[in-house]
Parts: C-alpha cells; structure tokens; sequence
C-alpha cells in the first residue's frame, strides 16, 4: 500500500503482526473453519481529531461498506 501512495502525515497505515490492534478495536473475524485462522475484519474508519467520525464495518466476508468511496462519502 505505501508503495502505492505518497508519503502524507494525513494517513496512516497501521499494520501489527500480533493483530493487538485488530483486537482492541473489537475487528477479529474468525475464519479458522476456512483453514484462514483469525483475520482482521474489513472496515474503514474515518478519525478527526483523534475521534472517530464514521466506522464503515463489514458484516462478515462481504466487501459493501469499508470501500475507499464508501469512508469518503461520509466526509
């Protein structure tokens, strides 16, 4: 992803091995009967100020809600 984006201190790519942050936030997505393990949900969250704004959170595997378009259209 930072490949694909230029350097901004407006966004933050947030990745962690352990999935601790994954976890705080409430986003595990169990897969494990997939043979995919535990995996982040699909989601966006749009922050303010440290606040979150708008949280667009997937049901399950579905991609409707946490597109690029869809955080933005909160904005």
């Amino acid at each position: 992803m930072k490949k694909s984006y230029a350097k901004t201190k407006n966004v933050k790519f947030l990745g962690v091995g352990a999935a601790k942050y994954t976890h705080a936030l409430g986003m595990v997505l169990d897969l494990s009967k997939k043979v995919l393990g535990v995996c982040s949900r699909r989601f966006a969250l749009l922050v303010d100020d440290l606040k979150v704004v708008a949280a667009n959170v997937e049901a399950g595997e579905e991609f409707t809600v946490s597109s690029a378009n869809d955080i933005l259209a909160a904005f």
